[in-house]
């Protein structure tokens, strides 16, 4: 049996920019910590409690955002209140918050039907 890897059409749809929403959205978990049991375990919660959106040190400068300050991530389906974390991790143009915490649902922020969701950062 052979598998053969076909490229997502979308690919490069993701990667456009869109003026009102110029910022790719990444979400997952980090480390062993995806806020479900791992919320009981108070080392983790020192680590972070997924209340933050983690953007390049070139996005922060062109935004204007300081280490910590509280942001608005905002899609054409919802909005999340956030602090912000600059990394070296980070891509410039893609912003990354932690999935699976109660307190941050950044489901809020993606749609059902899977395509790349864009957002944009306010300061609140």
């Amino acid at each position: 049996m052979s598998y053969s890897f076909v490229p997502l059409e979308h690919a490069e749809m993701a990667r456009g920019t869109d003026c009102d929403y110029p910022l790719l959205l990444r979400t997952g978990s980090m480390l062993f910590h995806s806020g479900s049991l791992s919320t009981h375990a108070p080392a983790l919660n020192e680590l972070g409690s997924g209340g933050r959106v983690e953007v390049s040190p070139a996005d922060a400068k062109a935004y204007g955002f300081a280490e910590g300050q509280n942001v608005l991530v905002r899609s054409r389906t919802g909005s999340l209140e956030a602090r912000v974390k600059i990394s070296r991790k980070q891509v410039q143009g893609i912003v990354y918050i932690p999935g699976h915490f109660a307190s941050h649902p950044v489901n809020r922020l993606t749609s059902r039907d899977l395509t790349p969701t864009r957002v944009k950062l306010e300061k609140v």
